[in-house]
């Protein structure tokens, strides 16, 4: 599916109020110690006088024209991954712990890739859980993250929006945003554009990402009242197919 899903509308701003926004909210969470230094660290992605699109880090400028897969309207902004959302893998268990001490207990579901769906859709209660006196061992997502398999064959292919808090595998990669319409970034991340670039950056014997390659990768950022109409748009999309 291709095309322009909602026209224009210059009174919506620009990417740039929104990446302000998102450099505030990230230098609260370094000031209550949930972010490290190097997390405020981002660059700026723009256009030149000839065209073609550079990326400045600190006083270096660099031309990366042949990362941008496309073009987009002029108040939006690219933006590598790793500047406006959170990205990390969760944990393994291995068959032996998994049966002995977080089958068919009470706690936070955990789910690996095998209970994420091609569809999206999520086996929450697949039998495994991990006991409250055993999260502090576990990386959690939290409601409203994508998670999405970046190893192995089911890489880039499998990707969901949770619902519910959840500890995970390590093939798995929470994305978490640092602003509220992360449904936007998650509709994306389903594109064919992005499909392509996620395989293009596969590496290793079974095929993935790596978190910090992920982090790295560029992503279009629309400003936020185009991202909700998009939102809406592609959601009614999906409720005629549905119907």
């Amino acid at each position: 599916m291709e095309g322009k899903l909602v026209p224009q509308d210059e009174t919506e701003g620009r990417a740039e109020v929104l990446l302000e926004q998102i450099q505030k909210e990230k230098l609260k969470l370094y000031e209550e110690g949930k972010l490290k230094k190097k997390d405020l660290e981002h660059s700026t992605i723009f256009k030149g006088e000839d065209n073609k699109y550079y990326e400045k880090i600190g006083k270096n400028v660099i031309c990366i024209d042949e990362e941008i897969p496309f073009e987009i309207p002029k108040n939006w902004r690219w933006v590598r991954m790793g500047q406006i959302a959170d990205l990390y893998t969760g944990n393994s268990i291995n068959e032996q712990e998994k049966k002995a001490q977080y089958m068919n207990t009470e706690g936070i579901p955990y789910i690996g890739t095998k209970d994420v769906g091609f569809d999206g859709k999520v086996l929450y209660q697949n039998g495994v859980a991990i006991p409250k006196k055993h999260l502090s061992l576990f990386k959690k997502a939290y409601s409203n993250s994508i998670l999405m398999c970046i190893e192995g064959g089911s890489a880039g292919r499998k990707i969901t929006l949770i619902d519910k808090t959840v500890c995970f595998g390590n093939k798995l990669c929470c994305i978490t945003s640092y602003y509220e319409k992360i449904k936007n970034l998650f509709y994306y991340l389903q594109s064919p554009m992005f499909f392509e670039i996620f395989n293009q950056n596969k590496n290793g014997i079974i095929g993935g990402v790596s978190v910090n390659n992920l982090k790295n990768l560029i992503v279009p950022l629309p400003p936020l009242a185009e991202q909700q109409r998009i939102i809406e748009s592609i959601d009614a999309i999906f409720r005629c197919i549905e119907n």
